[in-house]
């Protein structure tokens, strides 16, 4: 057996065994009903309401579809930020991360928008040649497109896919993921990613479900994002590199986006106009279509939409639109709103406004607790702690996050708000605390009760606890 082996065996030993033992006392925790049980119980109701009464069903449909998608948005940003930092910690530990690490890493950095590293990352990746399995090669050369397409080089893009074997090319495979992606054929994909009797059992179940979003159908997406059938596709989609398999962030995107586009499904079928296009809006602003965003949300009489209309003009480089519907916005919402354009300058990374939007959340804390010490919202340190995690100012999201835990009963925020259990894992793996890695584990093992895909971050800071924490007379063993 290869030291290669052992050093996974051992690796993922003491990870299942650290998992093993949050679990128990995530048992006794996660007694939150999730998303996903709430959206299950409203689409029973949707077959049984009629009137007015169905009006509220679709709203609540909407919302949830919404919520669920802004956690899985946050669940991809910490997979790709914490996988990043494994294989940073894998090199400066002198540790052989795998032959699958370059692709997995330029996925990651693609992700995170660093589209210069994630094309040097894979072309280094894609020179190991023969030395590399052919599924790998042809996924590293698919991704390699996708990067270069995100880079505004289409024709150096185009010519990577048509190096792909021909059924990778005309199949619903890891081509037709990318393609989606960025939206390259996208009237093509249909045909050859249809859904039929076995889509259940292959490995086809995320490109089909990118392909619909990229295509605006749908309906479909409303058996696909059922939990049991994504976490068959999750499972199955490991491949052969297991332990590297869960740093993949790129599927937790495509369930992310799935979720944006059935709360556009249900909101179209409202009457309210000011509901229909701001989940239209966020719909296209997280897919990267901000020009669509623009057109949609121009003009609507929507404090929300206003800030995702901000941020589309911020993103296409018209900068003095967005800052007159910032300040505008700032000046007439509600602390709601405010909250949440505050995140979206974390987001859009505008370093002026950072002081602005610490100053409103002590404020907010600040004052909540003179009234009553344990009445902070949770909501209040979850966008506070979101602001300076887009900031990627992780030291102070986690001394931000962890200050609620010193002013709130600390069961009812890992119960009541997975989305801060996230937060403040991720802030703490990424201000590189490695001291506290267990407590980080322990945050995500108790969301990984509910949502399946938060148990790659169990996993990956598991092996980060191992590379960090191990004495030197072990790491021996991780070498080849």
């Amino acid at each position: 057996m290869k030291v290669y082996s052992i050093h996974i065996m051992l690796i993922l030993l003491i990870a299942g065994t650290h998992y093993g033992v949050a679990m128990q006392s995530a048992d006794r925790r996660a007694g939150y009903v999730t998303h996903l049980e709430r959206i299950s119980e409203l689409e029973r109701d949707l077959q049984r309401t009629r009137g007015a009464n169905r009006v509220e069903v679709l709203t609540a449909l909407a919302r949830k579809h919404f919520e669920q998608a802004e956690l899985y948005y946050l669940i991809s940003r910490s997979m790709a930020g914490i996988g990043e930092m494994y294989y940073a910690v894998m090199d400066e530990q002198n540790i052989d991360a795998g032959v699958a690490s370059g692709l997995y890493r330029g996925i990651g950095l693609y992700e995170l928008g660093k589209y210069v590293q994630a094309e040097k990352t894979l072309v280094n990746f894609l020179r190991q040649g023969d030395n590399i399995p052919g599924d790998l090669r042809t996924a590293g050369t698919a991704w390699l497109g996708a990067v270069r397409y995100a880079r505004g080089n289409k024709q150096r893009a185009v010519e990577d896919w048509q190096t792909l074997r021909r059924p990778v090319r005309e199949g619903c495979s890891i081509a037709a993921y990318v393609y989606a992606r960025v939206g390259y054929q996208v009237a093509e994909l249909i045909d050859r990613c249809s859904i039929n009797e076995n889509f259940f059992k292959d490995d086809t179940i995320i490109p089909v479900m990118q392909v619909l979003i990229a295509a605006g159908k749908f309906e479909p997406l409303i058996e696909l994002v059922k939990q049991d059938a994504f976490n068959v596709a999750y499972i199955q989609n490991k491949g052969s590199e297991k332990e590297l398999r869960y740093f993949n962030p790129s599927d937790i995107v495509t369930l992310s986006q799935a979720h944006y586009a059935l709360a556009v499904h249900y909101a179209d079928k409202l009457t309210d106009d000011k509901d229909k296009r701001f989940y239209n809006g966020v719909f296209y602003f997280r897919t990267g279509r901000y020009e669509k965003t623009v057109d949609i949300l121009v003009g609507v009489d929507d404090l929300r939409s206003a800030v995702y209309l901000g941020g589309a003009y911020y993103q296409n480089d018209r900068e003095e639109f967005a800052r007159e519907i910032f300040d505008y916005v700032e000046r007439v919402a509600g602390d709601d709103v405010v909250g949440d354009l505050y995140v979206m300058y974390g987001r859009l990374g505008i370093e002026e406004k950072k002081k602005k939007a610490v100053n409103f959340f002590q404020h907010k804390i600040e004052e909540r607790q003179r009234r009553l010490r344990r009445d902070v919202p949770q909501d209040l340190y979850t966008r506070l702690g979101l602001m300076y995690f887009y900031y990627n100012d992780y030291t102070t999201a986690q001394e931000a996050l962890g200050s609620a835990f010193r002013t709130e009963w600390r069961s009812d925020l890992r119960v009541n708000d997975p989305a801060f259990m996230i937060l403040f894992g991720s802030s703490i793996v990424m201000a590189k605390n490695f001291i506290s890695l267990s407590e980080a584990i322990d945050l995500f093992s108790t969301v990984a009760r509910a949502y399946q895909p938060a148990y790659a971050l169990v996993e990956t800071t598991s092996l980060i606890d191992v590379a960090t924490n191990i004495g030197r007379e072990g790491r021996v063993i991780y070498r080849r």
